[in-house]
């Protein structure tokens, strides 16, 4: 367990660190917080069980259309927001600024996740 949890604060540390990043949590997939900071004035207990659920709806819409779900994004009036699986057991969500570069972002946030 503290070796999982060194890998997921690797992580978090890593996303935080790109260009364009506001913040970065991680999550079970069933929703509970596990490491990060979620976007500011949000209950973290609360914002990381939406996002669980918006994730795993999404996968399941696209298993019914006979695809995977690469990632959900969501364009906001004052930022942006990306959810991604972390393996079958964890997600990761990142608050961007509208200026950021998604297709980077997508690209090094799934590298930085797969090398944990």
């Amino acid at each position: 367990m503290v070796a999982e949890i060194s890998k997921f604060n690797d992580v978090v540390t890593k996303l935080s660190r790109l260009d364009g990043v506001v913040s970065v949590y991680m999550a079970s997939r069933a929703g509970v917080f596990t490491i990060g900071t979620t976007p500011e004035m949000t209950d973290r207990t609360m914002f990381s069980a939406i996002t669980s659920m918006m994730l795993g709806a999404a996968e399941q819409l696209g298993g019914e259309m006979g695809d995977d779900l690469d990632h959900v994004f969501l364009r906001l009036n004052r930022t942006n927001m990306l959810i991604l699986g972390a393996g079958g057991k964890h997600i990761v969500g990142i608050e961007l600024r509208p200026e950021a570069d998604l297709k980077k972002i997508i690209d090094e946030a799934k590298k930085i996740i797969s090398a944990a």
